[in-house]
């Protein structure tokens, strides 16, 4: 129990991915849309109830006045996109692992979806929430979402990265991007 599937977001257990009244937090970071977001799409598909989450980090708040406000204007969006679909965002203002996890046992939610982000700063949090789900049992599906191709995916024959654009672009083109997913026509939040 705990094992974390990257992409796949294969669930674990006796009965998962079963309806059956089973609830998954959906922590969101920088892909704030309901179109396209896998990880919202499969938590839809797979759990009863969903309950998508931001979480304002305090270690990002002070990189610039523009970013916060194009931020809340994102997340005032996503929020009406998410109730036109019979949902809504749950915004917390801390440490993004801690609130998730904080959530998930509020909301009684049996696993966590998120986007792979390739920051070091991401993937850090990334790490520490796929330890806190272990510790706390919850089950941990990471999604592509943030980029078409994945990163690592495009390698030089002779090198480990592209030093001149052109071959890295013509390789990109020709390389078989992911699906684009539809936004879910509909989410149920937990009671309460």
């Amino acid at each position: 129990m705990g094992r974390t599937s990257a992409g796949s977001g294969a669930d674990r257990g006796s009965g998962a991915g079963q309806r059956g009244g089973r609830t998954a937090v959906v922590l969101l970071s920088r892909d704030l849309r309901i179109h396209d977001n896998p990880a919202l799409v499969a938590a839809c598909e797979r759990f009863d109830r969903v309950v998508p989450l931001y979480v304002l980090d305090p270690a990002l708040a002070t990189i610039s006045p523009n970013r916060n406000r194009f931020l809340h204007q994102c997340l005032a969006d996503l929020r009406a996109s998410l109730r036109g679909i019979g949902g809504d965002l749950v915004v917390r203002h801390g440490d993004p692992v801690a609130e998730t996890i904080r959530l998930a046992r509020e909301s009684g939610a049996d696993g966590v979806a998120v986007s792979a982000d390739v920051s070091r700063y991401a993937r850090r949090r990334q790490q520490r929430l796929r330890d806190e789900c272990e510790r706390h049992r919850l089950h941990l599906a990471i999604f592509p979402g943030l980029t078409i191709v994945e990163p690592g995916t495009l390698q030089p024959g002779g090198g480990d990265h592209y030093r001149v654009f052109s071959p890295y672009h013509r390789r990109w083109l020709g390389t078989t991007w992911r699906d684009e997913l539809p936004a879910p026509t509909r989410i149920r939040l937990p009671d309460g």
